[in-house]
């Protein structure tokens, strides 16, 4: 079906000009003629797939191209002086153009199959519960989200070490049963807000309790902002019913990439006085703590030295739910390894470094390596929302999910971020044994759900369609 002339001049004005006027006030102010040049296909791809979106709500495909755009657009127009970095996580390392031409050729692979991508995704087999107004079934939601949450203290030794800053925490077992808790913690809360928007505020104490329990597990002085994005997104979107213009999303966006990321870089890792100290740099316009280009510059750089690993990044971001105490071969993060060898150098001084998953696949097979890889992640993106999405009371929970993970698996490195969302995916299928049994169920085919507002409640998806 072809797209409106009113959904296109809706585009244009309120998701493209944005974007180019940022675009050309950074391309006037940038001091790097090779990236100047090379952004410019990147800007087209990104432009072209906003000017295609068929919602006026924010939606999936929206986040993925925004944080492009800030990875693969603004980001080397701003920190790069003719071919060095200025200062960044790479420090002031040089690198050809060839080095950067192929960078760039990374981000056109990936936008070309999102373009693809975009095109064809459709909800299929779609599994909708009504909640009932079974008395107790807030009760139970509420006793799963403190078990979760008593279950993961535990495991961490207890509540004084879920309080710390994350860098003052002692360390522990790295076990995934702990994210797993920690997902369904979330999950539950979730279901909870659901019932308190929907069905009524005498559902509302339960919510509120979950929320507050939720807050001591994951708030912005223990927790890395990503992680703060995949528990509190989430609940935001159902409060909102969905329904993001926008307009208000890139308002949203834009205060948390240029104020927020900042604080919150600072408060998550070295707790409440961190804030005070956080540094901002000359310009609060320039976009701090997103190291993507940089990182996958130096991994170009990195593959010519060291050469590719023909499969084995790509194999182990797909196995990443096998531990590594089982699996003791596992290969190593990309990212640590080109992360650490920054580190030797004295660069960097972490290795926990971003590493987008076709950069991945490009340290394994160059060019091709990185349609895999590009191929993979948004593959992942569609099982998460687009196949066997549970929708509870109109709400796409599944979808939402997935929606608040984005800017985190995008950022990388894979194995290290997706689990959170994976587990909380995997939580939600055990809730939704629950609301099989407390819910009356709808089934669809097939139906549209590009856009993260819900169905209109009291309609299944297949009446929806039939409209």
């Amino acid at each position: 079906m072809a797209i409106s002339k009113n959904q296109l001049l809706f585009n244009f004005l309120v998701r493209v000009l944005p974007y180019l006027v940022i675009y050309f006030i950074s391309l006037v102010l940038c001091d790097s003629r090779i990236n100047a040049l090379l952004t410019m296909p990147t800007m087209i791809i990104i432009s072209a797939n906003l000017l295609m979106l068929r919602v006026r709500f924010v939606s999936i495909p929206e986040v993925i191209l925004f944080v492009t755009y800030l990875a693969f657009v603004i980001r080397p127009l701003q920190v790069v002086s003719g071919n060095a970095f200025i200062g960044t996580t790479v420090g002031y390392n040089r690198y050809t153009d060839d080095q950067f031409l192929i960078t760039h050729a990374c981000a056109w692979i990936f936008l070309l199959v999102c373009s693809f991508y975009f095109s064809i995704w459709r909800s299929k087999n779609i599994k909708e519960y009504r909640l009932s107004t079974f008395s107790g079934l807030e009760i139970i939601l509420l006793c799963i989200s403190i078990a979760s949450f008593l279950i993961y203290m535990a495991g961490m030794g207890g509540l004084s070490n879920v309080l710390a800053p994350r860098f003052e925490k002692m360390k522990v077992l790295d076990a995934p049963w702990l994210t797993f808790f920690r997902a369904m913690q979330m999950t539950a809360t979730a279901v909870l807000f659901i019932m308190a928007k929907d069905k009524g505020w005498r559902y509302a104490p339960c919510a509120i309790a979950s929320f507050f329990i939720l807050i001591m597990s994951a708030n912005p002085f223990n927790t890395s902002r990503f992680s703060l994005l995949a528990a509190y997104i989430p609940l935001a979107l159902i409060w909102l019913r969905g329904r993001v213009s926008a307009q208000n999303f890139m308002i949203a966006a834009g205060v948390f990439t240029v104020i927020l990321m900042p604080i919150l870089n600072a408060t998550t890792r070295g707790g409440g006085a961190a804030a005070d100290n956080s540094s901002m740099n000359e310009s609060i316009f320039v976009i701090k703590f997103v190291d993507v280009f940089d990182m996958t510059v130096e991994n170009v750089s990195y593959s010519s030295v060291f050469g590719y690993t023909y499969g084995q990044k790509l194999i182990g971001d797909a196995l990443f739910f096998i531990p590594r105490a089982v699996w003791t071969s596992k290969p190593s993060l990309n990212a640590l390894d080109v992360g650490g060898r920054l580190v030797d150098l004295d660069i960097a001084g972490t290795d926990n470094l971003s590493m987008p998953v076709f950069a991945d696949g490009f340290r394994d097979f160059h060019l091709i390596g990185a349609l895999f890889g590009s191929v993979f992640f948004l593959h992942i993106i569609y099982l998460g929302a687009f196949w066997r999405p549970v929708i509870v009371d109109g709400f796409p929970i599944s979808g939402f999910i997935v929606f608040a993970s984005i800017p985190i698996v995008f950022r990388g490195p894979f194995s290290s971020t997706v689990p959170l969302v994976f587990f909380q995916i995997v939580s939600l299928f055990f809730l939704s044994l629950i609301l099989k049994r407390l819910s009356v169920k709808y089934t669809s085919g097939k139906a549209q759900l590009l856009s993260v507002r819900p169905k209109s409640v009291g309609q299944s998806p297949a009446e929806e369609m039939n409209k």
